[in-house]
């Protein structure tokens, strides 16, 4: 059980942390043609990736 959720975390930092590094490197061309607004909602779009399945495996185990 607490493996499953070190897992889930592990899976879900390396897919956040392969997003954060794709966005940064595309960040020179995106800010030619995207307003800051979409870099913010983008990262934070990113951010709420790994914080949802934080929350969804805490939501999980009080169901048990």
């Amino acid at each position: 059980m607490l493996t499953d959720i070190y897992s889930q975390l592990l899976i879900m930092s390396a897919v956040a942390g392969v997003l954060y590094l794709l966005l940064k490197l595309a960040n020179k061309l995106t800010k030619k043609y995207f307003t800051a607004t979409w870099h913010y909602y983008s990262h934070l779009l990113m951010y709420s990736l790994l914080f949802d399945s934080v929350l969804s495996e805490q939501a999980g185990d009080n169901q048990k």
